[in-house]
């Protein structure tokens, strides 16, 4: 579960003193690993989760290529593994240095993210402006798709537009989705654990909201709602982050 394991010895415990989070930090190379490195900040790199990573890529790009119908759970994989290495990465911060700071936190993930994606931008600009894209109203799409993946809307954008995801910027729905969840999961965590009763409740708290979340896609199927409002939701797929 998002909780990742001894929750209440970190609500408890004292911050350590600063020699010991110094000592820490100069072991381990300084500011712990990145967030995402395979077992979270601070956690350590864990190979065996680099290769469920890579097969889940394996799995959606095979999807895409129409060669297996089921390999977009490759995504759910990722949105598994997101939800557990955050979490491990904000726990590993707060029993190292006694609090969680948000606004590192959050840089953090600025950090990690944009480059690659104004990158991919700059090509798929450069692809649509020289006419290598090639289809009519290119340009129009891939302006709007590049506004609403920079305020990390796109999922519910393609939702209202009942898009299939494609283009050059169509994949960041998923990017959309974590990162709102990121920007709501470390306010919950952080709030409780500031509360020791309610942080031991913690598990109780993860699983009823991924039934909450379950029960909330059996309620949108039965008043036909869409296969792109069930699938590109965050309230439609937040029970996959959760479980990590």
């Amino acid at each position: 579960m998002a909780e990742h394991g001894g929750l209440d010895t970190l609500v408890r415990r004292e911050p350590p003193p600063l020699d010991r989070v110094r000592r820490e930090r100069a072991d381990t190379g300084g500011s712990g690993g990145s967030d995402e490195s395979g077992g979270g900040g601070g956690l350590g790199r864990n190979p065996a989760l680099d290769g469920l990573r890579a097969l889940a890529v394996l799995c959606v790009l095979v999807f895409h290529m129409d060669a297996l119908p089921g390999g977009y759970l490759g995504v759910d994989v990722f949105f598994v593994l997101s939800g557990f290495l955050i979490t491990g990465q904000l726990l590993a911060e707060r029993d190292r240095a006694g609090e969680v700071s948000l606004i590192r936190f959050y840089v953090r993930r600025a950090y990690r993210l944009l480059p690659a994606f104004w990158l991919l931008a700059l090509v798929g600009l450069v692809a649509v402006v020289t006419g290598i894209d090639g289809r009519a109203g290119a340009l129009g799409e891939f302006l709007g798709s590049l506004a609403a993946s920079a305020m990390y809307v796109n999922n519910y954008v393609q939702v209202v537009r009942q898009s299939t995801g494609a283009g050059w910027l169509g994949h960041t729905w998923s990017l959309s989705a974590e990162e709102q969840f990121y920007l709501l999961w470390p306010l919950v965590l952080v709030a409780l654990c500031r509360r020791p009763r309610l942080a031991r409740r913690l598990p109780v708290v993860l699983l009823a909201g991924v039934a909450a979340v379950a029960l909330w896609r059996n309620v949108l199927a039965a008043f036909g709602a869409s296969a792109t409002r069930m699938y590109f939701g965050l309230d439609t797929r937040a029970d996959a982050l959760l479980v990590g």
